[in-house]
């Protein structure tokens, strides 16, 4: 009985895969990732919180196990394929940390990073840089050199000042406005647009050398009542919105840079799911 040869090293270098052109080996690569009804219909492919693994090796996406787990070269050239073609929501900053290790296990010169076309924070607003520490977010995009489009999520329950002269007769419990509940009546105020460019340290996003589409997406209003509920106040941080879009445009074509800087009203707040698979 014929014993089986092991494989050495000669018989692998026979193996054509990896001789394909990148265009063959991407379309395979589609096939084997995406269910073949997506894959007919040419959707988009997202890549979100729930397809993150809890634990476990962050080099191997979950989607991608199998493939990665064939040998370090595949594992590199269908990771670079996915990134390129996927826009990744990446929703806390915990997220960004496994997502970096990921990135940075890709090679190097960082071409982890520079395969990233597409960014969505969905919760961008909610996390506010410690002082004297960098915006996590901001500070991912700036090492994606090859980064086109980005989106940010505001909500107006984390863009205003709680009044600073506490009385009896404002102060309310929380109403029942969800997680979004504001604990002043008639005494709530806006932030100033320099406040939140300060507080989320936008002027480093000028630095994101790639971009050319940011879109700004805002959960803008919420009415507040007194504890009675007989007067209720609208308070909206639109205005305050339009002027950071106005300051991000003006602040990249300062820069010799044309962005397609646009702000789009949610239609709800918190996260959007969105995604198609």
């Amino acid at each position: 009985m014929n014993k089986m040869k092991p494989t050495n090293a000669a018989a692998q270098s026979t193996i054509p895969f990896p001789t394909l052109p990148l265009e063959l080996r991407e379309i395979i690569y589609r096939h084997a990732i995406l269910p073949e009804d997506l894959a007919s219909q040419s959707q988009p492919l997202n890549f979100g919180p729930v397809d993150t693994r809890r634990g476990g090796d962050p080099f191997y996406l979950q989607w991608l196990e199998q493939l990665c787990r064939v040998n370090q070269a595949t594992r590199v050239d269908v990771s670079l394929y996915l990134l390129r073609t996927t826009e990744f929501y990446l929703i806390y900053p915990e997220q960004v940390v496994r997502f970096t290790m990921f990135l940075e296990s890709l090679g190097e010169n960082d071409q982890g990073f520079a395969a990233i076309r597409k960014l969505d924070f969905q919760l961008f607003g909610r996390y506010q840089p410690i002082a004297g520490t960098k915006n996590t977010y901001i500070e991912l995009m700036k090492r994606c050199t090859g980064l086109t489009q980005v989106a940010l999520k505001f909500e107006v329950g984390y863009m205003t000042i709680d009044s600073c002269n506490w009385a009896d007769d404002v102060v309310i419990p929380p109403t029942t406005l969800g997680t979004f509940d504001l604990w002043t009546f008639d005494q709530t105020r806006i932030r100033e647009l320099e406040d939140v460019v300060a507080i989320y340290q936008l002027a480093d996003l000028l630095e994101v050398e790639s971009l050319q589409t940011l879109t700004i997406e805002a959960w803008p209003r919420i009415r507040v009542s007194d504890r009675h509920g007989m007067q209720n106040v609208l308070v909206d941080c639109a205005p305050l919105i339009e002027r950071l879009v106005v300051w991000l445009r003006e602040g990249f074509a300062a820069r010799g840079r044309k962005v397609d800087v646009k702000y789009v009203e949610a239609s709800s707040p918190g996260l959007r799911w969105s995604r198609r698979i």
